[in-house]
């Protein structure tokens, strides 16, 4: 049976009319925030003597998809603290230490990863994806132009910041030794929406794998 919260008290009532409802709410709140017994979805310490391995858990919580700008943490509390918060279905994470800044901390999927990586306007072979601390990595394959001859290549979202490595693996057709087929980032061209390879190869690398770290 579900718990419920009843408005006490009515002028209506006695005092003795009152007294059954007033324990059913204290119970309310006993079995659905719970204490040391895990049974409500939020345990927590009553006078700070609850000191059971519970204590001050969640088993779910729930949260209101954010409409509008983003809160800062300095405009919450003493501005000491973080802040998670829920956009686009999304969650968000913050600190004092960058009160107006926010990491993404999920990609929520729709079950179709054709319909996930339309969202952000790429292609399967060319991706992106956040790692915790705020780091960004991005993936891709590219075709190169002929020896010689230098490549630029886009990100599929701009870095915010910098990168701060890019690999490279080449895409060799006639399987011949990796000496005489080499594409390497050219000094001086990376930047946070592009960067810049030259094809050294014979002729047989057409393409390349790629993938680049950064924040």
């Amino acid at each position: 049976m579900p718990n419920t919260y009843s408005d006490v008290p009515q002028t209506s009532h006695t005092l003795a009319a009152d007294q059954p409802p007033m324990e059913a709410n204290t119970l309310y709140l006993a079995n659905t925030l719970g204490t040391s017994l895990k049974s409500g979805d939020h345990q927590i310490s009553v006078g700070g003597t609850d000191t059971n391995t519970f204590e001050g858990r969640h088993i779910q919580i729930c949260l209101t998809n954010l409409a509008g700008s983003e809160p800062t943490v300095t405009s919450i509390g003493d501005g000491t603290n973080s802040i998670i918060f829920s956009k686009n279905a999304n969650l968000f994470i913050s600190s004092n230490k960058n009160p107006t800044q926010f990491y993404q901390l999920t990609n929520l999927s729709t079950g179709n990863p054709a319909a996930d990586f339309a969202k952000f306007g790429i292609a399967n072979a060319n991706g992106w994806t956040f790692l915790p601390g705020g780091l960004l990595l991005q993936y891709g394959t590219s075709a190169v132009n002929t020896q010689g001859t230098t490549t630029t290549i886009p990100f599929p979202i701009a870095f915010s910041t910098s990168v701060f490595s890019i690999t490279i693996g080449c895409i060799n057709t006639a399987n011949t030794s990796p000496a005489a087929n080499n594409v390497f980032v050219k000094s001086g061209t990376v930047v946070t929406n592009q960067f810049v390879v030259t094809n050294s190869s014979s002729g047989d690398v057409t393409s390349i794998y790629w993938m680049a770290i950064g924040f």
